[in-house]
């Protein structure tokens, strides 16, 4: 029988997960630096040696990977080894300036991330070692200039400095025919306001520096969640592409070590270091087990279980190990079917019924409880290419909005052992294999 406290501590550790909340003290953290089971060194360790070698100047990188991968707990492993080592850590969330169901405007993405990282300054700098009106002022100059408004002077607020506030505008609800008269001054504007901007950024980041001798860094979050619907995909990925090839001028900045966190199909297209994310393998691409990724995420699970025992959930230590494999090493899954499991039980553990409800329900959540043709054919076709030898599938232009699409939802998984291949998720690979089914028998008819 199952005490109830564990029960309720095991689910709350494994809930906040399933719904992307960060680990901010890293307190379930488990390190998975084997290359065999996640393709490469990993990505905070990597970006770390980049910012230690390069001799004092301001780097700029991309770390790019699905929602529910890990991005954040890298992120958070990168600032914590940055202040562990004196070196001052900001992290800006774009999601809370920006709407990532808009195109990305090159008009707004550089004075927002201006904006708040002055705004993140001002917090953490003593008030009277900087001059946050003159700041403020300075930044209002470059607003006018492409008809953004601000306040004349700092006024009551989130911010407090001293009896002022550094409030700033959110340009998430901006009217479309602003925007385009923003993005109109922008373009007549950008090299006067680029410098403008970069200017106060850079005299921030020297504030923020004191004095310690390290650059500091500076995590841009949530770039990667830009991506439209159906008609205005293409124009939302279009914006995004843009804005890192033509404009990435702008997001090259001084005095910082910058690190993005951007969609996959930037990644070819920049000159800066790219880091990107893979899942955790829990089968090889014949299908066999990868003993060395199960036991890997055995270790997440007992992390979060109280007593660091995850093995006593489940009627049988296979079931954990089937609830391992159907997550198919993506970390949001593996949470997600934990938790489902958890509000099943009362106080018997988990029987295999249970567990086969709970992945059903978490794979029906992630496409819908039905698959689009177009979708099915796509997932079809990398089942396919997911075998030993086959080469990479490669999506027509008409497939590319639904592949990244997939891709982003965790339905198409990334995996690497030498080489990156492509996988669906376990959890479909029933569906689409009873709707082609379905669709050969009625086609047969």
């Amino acid at each position: 029988m199952l005490d109830e406290k564990y029960v309720t501590q095991f689910y709350q550790s494994v809930a906040a997960a399933a719904t992307a909340q960060s680990d901010p003290d890293l307190k379930y953290f488990v390190d998975i630096d084997d290359s065999s089971v996640r393709g490469e060194e990993s990505a905070d360790s990597q970006m770390s040696r980049v910012i230690q070698r390069s001799a004092g100047t301001s780097t700029t990188q991309v770390l790019c990977g699905p929602r529910g991968s890990g991005k954040s707990t890298e992120l958070i492993k990168l600032g914590r080894d940055a202040m562990a080592h004196g070196r001052a850590y900001v992290r800006i969330d774009m999601e809370s300036l920006l709407s990532p169901a808009q195109p990305l405007s090159p008009g707004l993405l550089l004075p927002s991330i201006a904006a708040a990282f002055l705004r993140e300054v001002v917090q953490q700098v003593p008030v009277e070692s900087i001059g946050a009106q003159t700041w403020w002022s300075r930044l209002k100059k470059s607003f006018d200039r492409i008809h953004l408004a601000l306040p004349d002077r700092l006024g009551s607020g989130s911010v407090s400095v001293g009896p002022m506030s550094f409030e700033l505008p959110s340009f998430i609800d901006i009217d479309p025919s602003q925007r385009e008269i923003v993005e109109r001054a922008m373009r007549q504007n950008r090299a006067t306001v680029r410098a403008e901007l970069h200017a106060l950024i850079s005299e921030a980041a020297i504030a923020l520096r004191g004095r310690s001798p390290l650059t500091p860094l500076l995590v841009i979050d949530s770039l990667e969640h830009w991506r439209g619907w159906g008609g205005t995909y293409a124009t939302v990925r279009d914006s995004v592409i843009s804005v890192f090839v033509n404009d990435r001028d702008d997001l090259e900045l001084p005095n910082l070590h910058t690190v993005y966190c951007a969609p996959a199909y930037v990644q070819d297209r920049v000159p800066w270091p790219v880091f990107r994310l893979y899942c955790v393998k829990t089968q090889e691409r014949d299908g066999t087990p990868c003993e060395e990724g199960l036991e890997a995420l055995h270790r997440v699970l007992a992390q979060r279980a109280p007593g660091g025992d995850s093995l006593s959930l489940f009627a049988s230590p296979d079931l954990e190990r089937k609830a391992i494999l159907a997550s198919g090493g993506f970390f949001r899954s593996l949470f997600e079917v934990l938790t489902r499991v958890l509000l099943m039980t009362d106080a018997a553990p988990v029987t295999e019924e249970q567990l086969l409800l709970a992945t059903r329900e978490a794979g029906r959540r992630m496409t819908g409880d039905t698959i689009t043709a177009q979708r099915g054919k796509i997932l079809r076709a990398v089942l396919r290419h997911q075998s030993p030898g086959e080469p990479p599938y490669e999506p027509g232009i008409d497939d590319m909005a639904d592949y990244e699409d997939l891709q982003s939802i965790g339905a198409i998984l990334r995996y690497s052992n030498g080489e990156d291949w492509m996988g669906v998720h376990p959890l479909l690979v029933p569906l689409i294999e009873r709707e082609s089914s379905e669709s050969h028998e009625s086609a047969s008819k």
